[in-house]
C-alpha cells in the first residue's frame, strides 16, 4: 500500500482543518454546485469546500481536462499543483470482460434526474423519431425517481416502448449496456464522459451530445449530435448500419495509473 502525508477527498469535498494543515487533496468533479440557482444545503456545502480549496489547498485533482479549462476559465485553483487523474473503471470492466456482448435491440439511455440531464429534452427527441422507426428505449440512471421519469413521459408511451430502470447491481448495469444495440448519453453539462468510456468497454455505438467532456472521448464509435435533426440522421444511420465496435484498452486507465504516481512523490 502507498503511503501519503496527504489525505484526498473525492467529489469537491474537503476538511477545512485538512486545507489549514496542508493536508488535503481535493478532486474536482464538476462546478455545477457554483451555479447561482443551486441553493440547497448539498450544493452551498460543496460550495464553500471548493472555495476555501482554491486558496488553501497544495494539489487539486481534476477528473477531466474540461473541468480543468473551466477552473482557469472562472479562476480558481490558479496557483495550485494540478493533476488529471480520470474516473477509472476497473470494476465495469472486470465484469465487461467476462459479458457476452448481444445486440437484443434497444437504445440505452444513461441519464438522471439533474437540470444538466435535461432527460425532457431527450425524452421529446425520442418521441419525434417516426413511430415505425422507434426501437424500445430504456432509461438508466434515475435511481428511485421513476414516477418523475413518468411524468416527463406523460402518457405518451402509448405502445409500452420505454422501460425505467430504477436501482440495479453494477452487474446489471453491464449487461444492460452489452445488450443494447446502441448506447445515448443526453447531457447539457458534464465533468466527465463517463457513460461514453463504459460503452466502449462494452464494444457498444454511442449517441451524444456535443458537450467537452463528450468530445474529449472522441473516438470511432461516437456519433455526435447537437440539434434533433442531427440526433435523427445519426439514429437511423446506427439502427441500420450499426459499425463493429472493437473492445479497446481504455486510454484513461493507463493516464490514471501515471498520474496517481505523482500524488505519492
Amino acid at each position: 500500500l502507498y503511503r501519503t502525508k496527504y489525505n484526498i477527498y473525492p467529489y469537491n469535498s474537503s476538511s477545512i482543518i485538512d486545507l489549514l494543515l496542508g493536508k488535503a487533496i481535493v478532486i474536482i468533479h464538476d462546478f455545477i454546485s457554483l451555479k447561482k440557482n443551486k441553493r440547497n444545503l448539498a450544493a452551498i456545502y460543496v460550495k464553500v469546500c471548493i472555495y476555501f480549496s482554491s486558496f488553501l489547498a497544495k494539489k487539486v485533482i481534476f477528473i477531466s481536462q474540461s473541468t480543468q479549462r473551466v477552473s482557469k476559465r472562472i479562476s480558481l485553483f490558479k496557483c495550485i499543483e494540478s493533476i488529471l487523474l480520470p474516473n477509472p473503471f476497473f470494476s465495469f470492466e472486470k465484469i465487461a470482460n467476462v459479458t457476452e456482448i448481444k445486440d437484443l435491440g434497444y437504445l440505452l439511455l444513461v441519464s438522471g434526474l439533474g437540470d444538466n440531464k435535461d432527460l425532457g429534452t431527450a425524452l421529446d427527441y425520442y418521441f419525434s423519431i417516426p413511430r415505425e422507426e422507434r426501437i424500445p428505449l430504456k432509461i438508466l440512471g434515475c435511481g428511485n425517481g421513476i414516477s418523475k421519469v413518468n411524468d416527463l413521459i406523460d402518457g405518451r408511451d402509448t405502445d409500452k416502448e420505454i422501460e425505467i430502470i430504477g436501482f440495479v447491481s453494477l452487474e446489471e448495469v453491464v449487461k444492460l449496456y452489452c445488450n443494447s444495440k446502441i448506447v445515448w448519453a443526453h447531457s447539457l453539462a458534464e465533468g466527465y464522459g463517463r457513460t461514453l468510456a463504459e460503452a466502449k468497454l462494452t464494444c457498444k455505438n454511442v449517441i451524444c451530445t456535443r458537450i467537452s467532456a463528450f468530445r474529449e472521448q472522441k473516438d470511432s464509435n461516437i456519433f455526435f449530435y447537437t440539434y434533433y435533426s442531427e440526433y435523427y440522421e445519426v439514429y437511423s444511420y446506427l439502427v441500420d448500419n450499426s459499425p463493429s465496435v472493437e473492445r479497446k484498452a481504455l486510454h484513461e486507465h493507463i493516464l490514471f495509473e501515471n498520474e496517481l504516481r505523482k500524488i505519492y512523490e
